[in-house]
């Protein structure tokens, strides 16, 4: 197992400061954030950096976000393309055009289960991954655990079909992930 930290976690620097940090703590590899309204680091690397790169985030699935974070993967060789699923609980996820891009491209594009989305716990996301064999998931804890899964049992259902996880401390109780200082990156 490797374990990597999401730039996002350093979202007030600058890029290749924020992926000096993860390396300088040691973690094995990066997520590296490139999501509209927070970070935009992928866009901000002019070459493919030191460390390791397992996958961007883009937290959108509009193929007008998927086609720039596509090439900027390809350009800093990510293998990874992190997408949300969109679409509201009880709903579709608005995944079709990805489902069908997910077929032409090199890069692994991964949904990211999230509550109050139309992937949003282990039963909406293995329906998605049944449908849409090529798509991978890429979890976050505490999204599963706001959806009020247990995860042992999540991580048993959904492991086979993961491209990765993000593994962030959840209180159990409340709506969001809890306050920073309760987080560990």
């Amino acid at each position: 197992m490797r374990l990597g930290c999401h730039s996002l976690v350093f979202g007030g620097l600058g890029a290749e400061d924020a992926l000096r940090e993860i390396a300088r703590a040691e973690y094995d590899e990066a997520v590296l954030a490139e999501i509209s309204g927070q970070t935009m680091h992928a866009s901000q690397l002019t070459r493919t950096p030191l460390l390791t790169l397992t996958a961007l985030d883009i937290a959108a699935h509009e193929l007008a976000r998927v086609r720039p974070a596509l090439r900027h993967a390809d350009h800093l060789s990510v293998p990874n393309l992190i997408v949300a699923p969109g679409g509201r609980p009880g709903g579709r996820p608005q995944l079709r055009a990805l489902i069908d891009l997910a077929r032409d491209t090199d890069r692994t594009l991964a949904v990211m289960p999230r509550a109050g989305s139309a992937v949003w716990n282990i039963e909406t996301a293995l329906r998605l991954v049944e449908r849409a064999p090529k798509l991978r998931l890429w979890p976050d804890t505490s999204h599963l655990g706001r959806a009020g899964e247990q995860l042992p049992s999540a991580a048993r259902a959904l492991a086979p079909y993961c491209a990765g996880w993000f593994v962030r401390d959840h209180d159990g109780t409340s709506t969001g992930p809890g306050s920073f200082e309760t987080q560990v990156p």
